[in-house]
């Protein structure tokens, strides 16, 4: 189980993560992948880089409180981990964004507390996707 799909012909796939989010003693499974609202408009030449993060419970509904919208595309599987030792899992999701000039508002590591809020996020160029090589 995970997320397949494409962006503005950019094919991806990532696996789910599971861990436990609420506190109920069953897990749940975390995907992250491009919105609905991702890719080009043709129409102005902008890109819009909206990710989701799903939460869902193992008979396949959503966690209250979730999805998540995201300012950066996730192509890549969620990692789960108590990051700041709290005892309970957060989530790890690097992020990625499409475009010809930086955004340092998108892209990086982020880290999510089990509510969804964001704990840390780690901001940096290496989150840039474009069409272009380098040479």
């Amino acid at each position: 189980m995970g997320a397949a799909g494409s962006v503005n012909g950019c094919f991806y796939s990532a696996n789910a993560a599971v861990g436990n989010f609420d506190d109920d003693p069953q897990l749940e499974i975390v995907i992250a992948e491009p919105s609905e609202f991702a890719g080009r408009d043709s129409g102005t030449g902008t890109w819009d880089n909206t990710g989701i993060i799903h939460l869902f419970n193992t008979d396949g509904t959503e966690v209250s409180g979730w999805p998540k919208y995201t300012q950066g595309i996730t192509l890549s599987s969620p990692v789960v981990a108590d990051v700041n030792g709290d005892g309970s899992e957060d989530l790890i999701v690097g992020h990625m964004y499409l475009g010809s000039s930086y955004e340092p508002a998108l892209g990086g590591v982020y880290v999510y507390d089990r509510s969804g809020n964001v704990l840390s996020a780690g901001r940096n160029s290496s989150g840039r996707v474009s069409g272009r090589r380098r040479r």
